[in-house]
């Protein structure tokens, strides 16, 4: 059985979706290498 996501790790999946479309939407408009992720 596998076991139930706790509220922080929807949450965190949530913000990371929403962290890709934004920065997809940059590479979109501006294009490639506009913003690069650190660490």
């Amino acid at each position: 059985m596998a076991r139930k996501k706790t509220k922080s790790e929807n949450i965190t999946e949530a913000r990371n979706a929403a962290l890709d479309r934004a920065l997809g939407d940059l590479d979109k408009r501006f294009g490639e290498g506009t913003v690069m992720r650190l660490g």
